[in-house]
């Protein structure tokens, strides 16, 4: 059993920044100017480097429906392990909300039947015209004549 002094280790784990669960999956690397190596974290979000040479490293997390994740300068010290955990963040945050909520957030109220009434008469006329175009239009390229544009 060898022991070198001039090494260490980098581990952490990744977490989701909402839940703070463990994120497993995420292909983390570490790197530096004369070293380079990534592994993927495990279902409990545990990620490890051993056996690397004393230095300053940079370390990125990255995983398809993350934003990726860098932290540059991370210094290692002789015979000492570097703990580094980090939260992913989603691309999309979560709704952690009732549709009542999200529904008076963007403005919406319950439609009612004076908004439908309301809606046929400022718009009735202008839709039935539409639906009557694209009926027409319809049998115009089904039946294969042009008798009616003549």
């Amino acid at each position: 059993f060898i022991i070198c002094k001039n090494l260490t280790w980098i581990y952490g784990i990744v977490s989701d920044h909402y839940t703070e669960q463990p994120v497993p999956n995420v292909i983390v690397r570490v790197e530096n100017n004369t070293y380079s190596d990534f592994t993927v974290t495990n279902q409990n979000g545990y990620y490890q480097f051993t056996n690397i040479t004393v230095g300053n490293y940079t370390i990125e997390g990255n995983k398809v429906e993350y934003y990726p994740y860098q932290q540059k300068n991370l210094t290692t010290i002789v015979n000492d392990m570097l703990v580094h955990n980090f939260d992913m963040v989603l691309l999309i945050e979560p709704v952690d909300s009732t549709t009542e909520d999200l529904e008076e957030a963007l403005g919406l109220d319950e439609v009612t039947e004076e908004d439908i009434i309301h809606f046929l008469k400022t718009y009735g006329f202008w839709l039935f015209m539409l639906a009557l175009f694209f009926f027409m239009y319809a049998a115009y390229k089904s039946s294969g004549v042009n008798r009616w544009f003549k």
